[in-house]
Order: C-alpha cells, then structure tokens, then sequence
C-alpha cells in the first residue's frame, strides 16, 4: 500500500482556532430561527391579501393563478393557505362591478359621438328609403294606369 508522502496528510490536520473553541447557540439564536418561517408567512399572507385587493380595485379577473402571479408568490402559497383560496374564490363568482355600471356612463366622449353620428346617420337613410317608397308607389301606378290604358286602347 502506498502511503502519502512526509508532511502530506500525514498526522493530524491542523485545527483552526474557531473549530478549535466549542461552539454555543444562544437562546436568541434559536428564537430567531424559530421565528423566521412564521415571518415568512405573514409576509406571504399580507403579499396575497395585498394583491387581492389591488386586483379588486383595478378591475381584473381574480383568480388564484392571477393573485398568485400579482403577489409574486407560489401558487402553492395560495392553495395553502385556505381562507386566502376562499375569499378568492369568492372574489372571482361575484359579478363584476363594471357590468353594473350604464353603458351610456362608461363610454369615453369619442365612443359617444361616434355612436351619434351613426343614429343621426340612420335616420337620414330610413327618411331617404321612405321618400324613395313613396316615388316607386307613384310610378308603379302610373303604370298601372298606362297599361289600362293600352289596354282599353287594344280592345
């Protein structure tokens, strides 16, 4: 068997002097790591809750894919925690709140000409078409009447 050569691995490795020194943990070092996780899900649950009600405000589709993506946390954040999942499904069944709001209201100052302009438009043409009506009644008559009259002509 081969041995390493003099002064290479050969005895005991030298210890620093921190492995040297037992190490204790604090009992404000264990708190802390204690404390740590139940921070980071309080951060998570105000993340969500924050970004429900940002989504509710600005009107977008809520659903726990949308909040989980607004939060920027996993999705499984969301389906762990159930009473954010529920409110959230609760959130996406309701009706939105635009569908209740007029038409008339919504619309912006452009839409709204347009769509009076194309009314005053429609009128023009359904007064035109009633004017034309009243022109080919009068010349289907008028033929009418030169046909009855060759006709009494004919005979």
């Amino acid at each position: 068997m081969l041995k390493p050569p003099a002064g290479q691995f050969g005895g005991a490795l030298p210890r620093s002097p921190v492995l040297a020194r037992r190490t204790t943990v604090s009992t404000r070092s264990v708190d802390g790591l204690r404390a740590h996780p139940k921070q980071r899900t309080t951060i998570t649950r105000r993340k969500i809750t924050k970004a429900l009600r940002e989504i509710r405000k600005k009107r977008l589709a809520i659903n726990h894919h949308a909040v989980a993506n607004y939060a920027g946390v996993a999705r499984t954040s969301v389906y762990n925690r159930t009473d954010l999942l529920d409110q959230i499904r609760a959130q996406s069944t309701k009706p939105s709140i635009t569908s209740a709001v007029p038409a008339a209201a919504s619309e912006s100052t452009i839409v709204t000409a347009l769509r009076e302009q194309l009314h005053a438009q429609k009128q023009r043409y359904q007064t035109e078409i009633a004017e034309l009506k009243a022109e080919v009644k009068t010349l289907e008559q008028a033929l009418a009447a030169a046909h009855r009259e060759l006709a009494w002509h004919c005979s």
